[in-house]
Parts: C-alpha cells; sequence; structure tokens
C-alpha cells in the first residue's frame, strides 16, 4: 500500500467522521433551539 493512498484513505475517513460529528452537533443545536422556542411559545 503506497503512502499516498494510505494518507488519502486517512484523510476521507477523517472527514467523513467530521463531517459526523458536525452534523451531529448542528442537528442537536437545531433540536434545543427549536424545542426552546417551541417550549417558549406555549
Amino acid at each position: 500500500m503506497p503512502v499516498r493512498v494510505g494518507i488519502n484513505v486517512g484523510f476521507c475517513y477523517m472527514a467523513n467522521s467530521g463531517g459526523r460529528l458536525a452534523e451531529t452537533v448542528i442537528s442537536g443545536l437545531v433540536y434545543r433551539f427549536y424545542g426552546l422556542v417551541a417550549a417558549c411559545s406555549f
């Protein structure tokens, strides 16, 4: 396995896991924000 291929695979894996982490954080913040708005509106 060439080093360049290993770096590319590692980078893709890190980008994928980072994207999932960001998606989880953003969805959590949106859920919390809209939950707060819904709680305050009633």
